[in-house]
């Protein structure tokens, strides 16, 4: 797995990238890893792009991932948009949606134009889109 990140303290916008399989060791760990960053508040939101990624979380892993992200202070409170490439990908996001939708807002959209509209941010041609995807490449 490779999850890539950006904060953009200016915009109150994090952006996250994930690739390949992960576990949930790979996402607790980058959670903390993101927590960890200075930079990093919890109001802050962001885009969560699942675009490239294949799933290796199983039911429990994922139950565990729920319990993880609700027992966390550091958990955003900010409102969060999900860009998934697949349809396992989509219903994955879809039921952490509903199973934190206390903790935050968090949509799951199948364009970042679409993830950019709710956030209301332009991610094509943001200055924090365009690094970010500068990044990736």
């Amino acid at each position: 797995m490779k999850f890539d990140y950006e904060i953009y303290p200016e915009q109150k916008l994090i952006l996250t990238r994930f690739s390949g399989a992960f576990t949930l060791e790979d996402l607790t760990g980058v959670a903390q890893r993101l927590w960890s960053d200075p930079r990093y508040s919890r109001s802050y939101g962001g885009v969560v792009d699942l675009t490239d990624t294949s799933v290796a979380v199983g039911r429990a892993d994922f139950r565990a991932l729920v319990d993880f992200v609700r027992r966390h202070k550091e958990t955003s409170t900010g409102r969060w948009a999900a860009v998934a490439g697949s349809p396992l990908a989509t219903a994955c996001a879809i039921i952490y949606q509903r199973a934190l939708a206390g903790r935050h807002t968090f949509e799951v959209f199948s364009t970042f134009e679409a993830a950019g509209q709710f956030l209301g941010v332009d991610l094509a041609e943001t200055q924090a889109w365009a690094a970010a995807k500068r990044q990736a490449n």
